[in-house]
């Protein structure tokens, strides 16, 4: 039996990463050593326990690419995962990468786990304007060139749905795994983890800090846009209750999580929040924008908002109650965790060989 995982690279660890091992630990749970397909020039079991801590079996093949100016990253992805014959014979082939293509030339049978339908992103989020609307377009029809033979995962609900509306095809929901973290005693902080790039709306949480003076905001994340760290450096100089954390180190990352009292996500139609489960489980209070995959997660409108301004409100409802909710968040979290996922993981693959 030939048997096929596609991600883009296991040379770091993120929640897409986590996705692609939990399918690689359950493939070898089932006794089966698969071929991973990834554009990592060279990539082995040792190297993989490095960053992930677990040895995995496995055949590592270079996925190519083609030479392309970085604004046409998309493509220079796409084309080469598009006319392979590298993934061609094989029974089944997993594709965790979220680029949302299959080779002209098909194996067997597809399971594609969707982070977000990708034109989402683009259309929403990314790039606006008449150029970037010509851009997309092609890989807009190749994606909806869906395989009958491909089973189709989404991460969320909000996820499932967009699948659904904009495919026309059905997708199982089966949530990411996270690594849960342990709570510490609380600091009345609020965190907020993300890159810096525009879609985090970091610009409205130190407004928010402005009107909520006697409430430390502390901002943490990869820096991504290094115009819009600045941007947002700039707004909040002077503020002694706002403190920007950009390429935090995990270990400083997890302490901020474990010790502060509330996790504040501001983005719009996120399609999933693994940070935010990150912080559930280490007993944050969420408050979430009253949209996408962190409403699913949390499952309490009154801690969702629609406009900024409400959020003081939203803190000052749970005075009293908040190891109460805290207890309630983790409790939600624990059903996030890596090992919920390496099961569920095993029943798909099963599924799909049968």
């Amino acid at each position: 039996m030939k048997v096929g995982l596609v991600h883009g690279s296991l040379a770091r660890m993120g929640g897409g990463e986590r996705v692609a091992i939990g399918f690689l630990e359950a493939m070898n749970n089932m006794g089966i050593v698969p071929r991973l397909f990834s554009g990592d020039e060279e990539l082995d079991g040792e190297m993989v326990k490095k960053i992930f801590g677990k040895r995995f079996d496995f055949e590592h093949v270079k996925v190519g690419t083609v030479r392309l100016r970085s604004f046409m990253g998309l493509y220079r992805n796409t084309v080469p995962r598009l006319f392979t014959t590298k993934m061609s014979g094989f029974d089944l082939v997993i594709d965790t990468s979220g680029l949302n293509i299959a080779p002209i030339i098909k194996p067997k049978k597809m399971i594609r786990y969707v982070h977000n339908p990708v034109m989402h992103r683009l259309r929403e989020v990314e790039r606006e304007g008449a150029f970037w609307s010509v851009y997309r377009l092609p890989y807009e029809v190749v994606s909806r060139r869906i395989p009958r033979n491909c089973i189709l995962l989404a991460n969320s609900k909000f996820t499932s749905s967009r699948i659904e509306k904009e495919w026309g095809r059905e997708a199982s929901v089966l949530y990411p795994p996270v690594e849960l973290k342990m709570p510490r005693d609380k600091e009345r902080q609020v965190v907020s983890v993300g890159r810096f790039s525009f879609e985090k709306r970091y610009e409205e949480i130190i407004r928010l800090a402005e009107a909520m003076p006697s409430m430390k905001f502390i901002i943490c994340g990869a820096l991504y846009d290094r115009a819009y760290y600045e941007k947002i450096a700039a707004l909040a100089a002077g503020r002694e209750n706002v403190l920007l954390r950009p390429d935090v180190p995990n270990a400083e990352l997890e302490l901020l999580l474990a010790k502060s009292r509330f996790f504040l996500h501001a983005m719009r139609n996120e399609d999933f929040g693994i940070a935010l489960v990150e912080a559930m489980s280490c007993g944050c209070i969420p408050v979430v924008h009253r949209s996408g995959g962190p409403m699913e997660i949390v499952g309490d409108e009154a801690l969702t908002f629609s406009e900024i301004g409400e959020i003081p409100s939203i803190i000052s409802s749970v005075a009293g109650r908040e190891e109460e909710i805290s207890s309630t968040m983790m409790q939600k979290a624990s059903k996030f965790s890596y090992e919920s996922f390496v099961s569920r993981a095993e029943l798909e693959i099963k599924k799909a060989l049968i």
